[in-house]
């Protein structure tokens, strides 16, 4: 195998991506490709490359990883993107991600119920936006239903509370009768639609008004 190009990261200006055979490699920082004698046009074995990956890169993807978590919680897609963006080989990226699962620091369930959490009790969003937002995020559906149902068990907040809450928000606690002002409905469903409530939720929450 043949080391045919090393590129400067557009990214990171003290990292170069390594090029065996044509096909990217790996990616190190240029202390690293001096440390270890790395040049354009050298022969690599693959005992030397696998050592590479296995040891330096993998440590790397590993530490990086623990540092992205260290700021908050991340699907398992998430920080695949995330270290993926930083061009870090797949098969290592998978190494790590199955290490971070077995040792519970990524968990996809607990992460749906705390997102929800703070999508739906905090700032008020509905399912229908919630769950968009989280297939997003590489979380599947059935995740998604059961973390809700639970978050909404746990809280005692139903979607109708949700919204009912919402609308005297915005109202700042007045009182309107929207057959008289259909607009003001009109208004007010729009907001709670896009905020990702069910139709009828809505609707029989403005009637209670």
């Amino acid at each position: 195998m043949i080391i045919t190009s090393i590129e400067e990261q557009k990214n990171n200006k003290n990292k170069v991506s390594v090029f065996i055979d044509s096909v990217f490699s790996f990616g190190i920082t240029k202390e690293e490709l001096i440390s270890l004698k790395l040049s354009k046009n050298k022969e690599i074995s693959q005992e030397e490359l696998d050592r590479i990956k296995n040891y330096i890169i993998f440590e790397k993807a590993k530490n990086r990883a623990f540092k992205i978590l260290s700021f908050r919680q991340y699907s398992k897609l998430e920080l695949k993107n995330k270290l993926s963006a930083e061009l870090f080989p797949n098969d290592i990226i998978d190494r790590v991600i199955d290490i971070l699962e077995n040792y519970k620091y990524i968990n996809d369930f607990e992460f749906t119920k705390n997102y929800i959490k703070n999508r739906y009790i905090t700032k008020g969003y509905g399912i229908n936006k919630i769950i968009f937002e989280l297939k997003r995020l590489g979380i599947n559906e059935d995740d998604i239903i059961n973390a809700y149902d639970e978050t909404i068990n746990k809280f005692s907040i139903t979607e109708e509370d949700k919204i009912r809450e919402l609308i005297n928000k915005k109202l700042k606690g007045k009182v309107y009768n929207f057959e008289e002002n259909p607009k003001l409905k009109k208004k007010l469903f729009d907001y709670l639609y896009r905020r990702g409530f069910n139709y009828e939720t809505i609707m029989n929450a403005l009637k209670e008004n």
